[in-house]
C-alpha cells in the first residue's frame, strides 16, 4: 500500500512527513511555493496580497494549490515589472 501511494504522488512535489494512514497533503506551503517559483517567501506572500496569487490561509500558514498556481502563471495576472519602452521622441536613431 505504501508503494502505491508513492506511485500516485505527482512528480516534483515536496514530500512531507505524513503519519501512516493519513490522507495525502493537498497544496503547497508558502515556502514550497516560493521554492517552486525560485523567489523569497516574503515575495510570494506579497504576490498573494497584491497580484492575486491564489492561496488560502489555513490556521497560521498559507496553502497554495499547484494547479491554481499553474493557472495563475498562465493567465499573466501576476506579471512582474516590464522593461520601460524606449521613448521615440527622446532617442536619436
Amino acid at each position: 500500500m505504501k508503494d502505491e501511494a508513492k506511485a500516485q504522488e505527482p512528480k516534483g512535489r515536496v514530500q512531507a512527513s505524513i503519519p501512516e494512514g493519513w490522507p495525502p497533503v493537498i497544496g503547497m506551503t508558502l515556502e514550497e511555493c516560493a521554492a517552486a517559483l525560485r523567489i523569497d517567501p516574503k515575495t510570494a506572500q506579497n504576490l498573494i496580497r497584491t497580484k492575486g496569487l491564489p492561496a488560502r490561509l489555513c490556521g497560521k500558514g498559507w496553502r497554495i494549490s499547484p494547479k491554481a498556481l499553474d493557472e495563475w502563471l498562465a493567465s499573466g495576472k501576476g506579471e512582474g515589472r516590464r522593461q520601460p519602452e524606449a521613448d521615440a521622441e527622446g532617442e536619436d536613431a
